[in-house]
């Protein structure tokens, strides 16, 4: 059960994600598709939103995403609207056709290493 904090955090980076629309997002590497994700619905083409969470200064998103989605990508255009925010920020894939209960990868952003991606 999800406490009012809990719920309030969640609002608070919906209306952040929200307030990012119309943004041009600056993102190292391939340019972003045409629709950007915090332009995007919570579930849509390219990942779903599985989860989100906050405490302590940290940011948690959980994607269901295909198994070969650009996933440095996708975390890019979802930790820059909200980088400024946390001290740390993850962002775990699961594959949207497996049926594994653990992430295929996780991207981790902090301002002192950027970002670091691992496999699972």
């Amino acid at each position: 059960m999800w406490s009012w904090g809990s719920r309030l955090a969640t609002v608070a980076v919906l209306i952040v994600l929200g307030a990012a629309c119309g943004q041009a997002l600056p993102v190292d590497g391939p340019e972003p598709s045409a629709q950007s994700p915090v332009d995007a619905p919570l579930d849509n083409e390219r990942y779903t939103i599985l989860e989100m969470a906050t405490a302590h200064g940290a940011f948690t998103i959980e994607l269901e995403v295909d198994a070969d989605a650009d996933t440095k990508t996708l975390a890019r255009e979802l930790v820059e609207p909200v980088q400024d925010s946390y001290a740390e920020v993850l962002v775990y894939f699961y594959d949207r056709a497996g049926d594994r209960q653990l992430p295929m990868k996780r991207v981790q952003w902090t301002q002192a290493e950027g970002y670091v991606e691992i496999e699972f």
